[in-house]
């Protein structure tokens, strides 16, 4: 094993203590008591909003790392345990699934968003964070450091990109080859076995979900595969069973929707182009496609093509206020803002090998490849899937098959909220969904990007009512439509 890939895969949930706890005694330091099931943990304190301290309970779980091989080596999920401050035997437990693949709870725990929700959710249950295999705080963690940077003077091609993206993926898989993982045991129906196993080990009989972007797509396939251990469950920015590589027509409604808020706002009326946002942005590409732009930085001179367009589209795509601006700048020859972009992007990575590992186990279904195929959108934002159909041969991923893919039915409780600006899991994953969710509701959050759970606990104050209520049992107040707050868009200067 090279001395790079021991030191990633020798980070441990050690490390990150000090991100999570307020305290520990004496008793506490060192390694974690091993317990049943595979669990090894101490307790700490955590601070409350009062002051006040609260003993959790957090350590690590070990899991098969492939369970069809028996005797086979054990893995290290990182996870976090608070319990209620409810005294009701009957409280709920709610477990936190990430995104990503490979985003860490863990990590946005340290946060104050993310403490704000886990203290919120723990006045009525059990709360459980964790982080999945080969993410952030588990053992081994599936990063990569492996890189390409491409000569910024040169047009960048898909040929190029393509080969920069698989000599990457080739680096990634070698390197963890080496280091004794088994990649092909990153896929989401191991990741829904881990989590329930420690369901199991934590002692309860059922759990409920709040799980976002690829959280849902493994919230979904513990509905499928587990459906006996989940009680309830809140998914927003959607990504379903067959939602892993996006239609390119989904993500251009939800530009569409953005523009369409922005050009209502009349402090930009005097600025914008004449037949509007996305008609600019058509302009632009078909510039770029005919004659490609050098633009110097004052950091190097760089050459700019519709690729570089395509890649940086959805950059500002959020609440910030920049996308306008952005697209306005270019249209009217500026293409400092699109340079910025374009510099960083040069530099080709796939630094999480567990997230494309993952997603192409998830793979795609052959109707769904045709509707990406045979998307007009595309035309516009180019092939958004391209590092799936690049390397995808390269991690050898097991293909999980049409019955992973197909849509689930359920009568399992669902709420689902999606932001009609997300460009990363479209609304219309939500609507299609929802067809096969017997007990589900939906509502569609105007204004709401891909971090739409966020901007509904600070914009929207009755979030919180609506979940307790929901994870309670009770009829939830769910609005069909919610709205966010106007953007303070940015004017672009003269």
């Amino acid at each position: 094993m090279t001395g790079k890939w021991k030191r990633i895969a020798a980070r441990k949930l050690a490390a990150t203590a000090g991100t999570l706890l307020l305290a520990a005694s004496p008793a506490m330091a060192g390694e974690a008591l091993p317990e049943a099931n595979g669990l090894h943990s101490q307790p700490a304190l955590l601070r409350l909003e009062d002051g006040s301290l609260a003993t959790i309970r957090q350590g690590r779980f070990s899991v098969p790392e492939s369970r069809p091989a028996k005797g086979g080596r054990q893995i290290d999920l990182a996870f976090v345990q608070i319990r209620s401050a409810s005294e009701d035997p009957a409280r709920p437990v709610i477990f936190l699934l990430a995104g990503g693949p490979g985003s860490s709870w863990v990590d946005f725990f340290a946060t104050p968003q993310g403490r704000e929700q886990v203290l919120f959710y723990r006045q009525f249950a059990d709360v459980v964070l964790f982080d999945q295999r080969g993410a952030i705080h588990a053992a081994p963690v599936l990063d990569c450091p492996a890189f390409e940077t491409l000569p910024t003077t040169e047009l960048l091609t898909e040929a190029v990109y393509v080969a920069a993206l698989r000599k990457v993926a080739v680096a990634c898989k070698a390197g963890w080859t080496e280091a004794g993982v088994n990649l092909r045991a990153y896929e989401t129906v191991a990741n829904a076995a881990d989590v329930d196993a420690l369901r199991t080990a934590l002692g309860y009989r059922k759990i409920s979900l709040v799980a976002g972007s690829y959280g849902s797509h493994l919230a979904i396939a513990l509905m499928r595969y587990h459906p006996q251990s989940i009680e309830r469950a809140i998914i927003w920015g959607m990504e379903g069973p067959d939602d892993t590589y996006d239609i390119p027509d989904g993500i251009l409604q939800s530009l569409e929707a953005q523009a369409a808020a922005a050009e209502a706002d009349p402090r930009l009326s005097a600025h914008l182009p004449p037949d509007g946002l996305i008609a600019a942005l058509r302009t632009v590409a078909a510039r770029l496609r005919a004659q490609p732009v050098s633009v110097d930085t004052g950091r190097g001179a760089i050459t700019l093509g519709v690729l570089d367009l395509q890649r940086a589209l959805t950059t500002f795509a959020n609440r910030g206020g920049e996308w306008p601006g952005f697209i306005i700048a270019l249209h009217r020859g500026d293409y400092r803002p699109l340079a910025e972009v374009a510099l960083r992007q040069r530099e080709i990575r796939l630094s999480r090998s567990v997230l494309y590992a993952m997603d192409c186990a998830s793979g795609v279904s052959d109707e769904r490849e045709r509707l990406i195929r045979n998307s007009p959108a595309a035309s516009l934002l180019g092939d958004i899937n391209l590092p799936y159909f690049a390397t995808c041969d390269i991690w050898d991923s097991p293909d999980l098959g049409a019955a992973f893919r197909a849509p689930l039915r359920t009568d399992i409780p669902v709420l689902l909220f999606h932001g009609d600006w997300d460009v990363s899991t479209p609304l219309e994953n939500s609507r299609q969904a929802l067809l096969g969710f017997s007990r589900g509701r939906l509502a569609v959050v105007r204004g709401g990007t891909h971090g739409v759970w966020e901007e509904l606990f600070q914009h929207w104050t009755p979030v919180r009512a609506v979940v307790r209520d929901f994870m309670l049992g009770k009829a939830a107040s769910l609005p069909a439509e919610i709205r966010l707050p106007p953007v303070e868009y940015r004017i672009p200067a003269n």
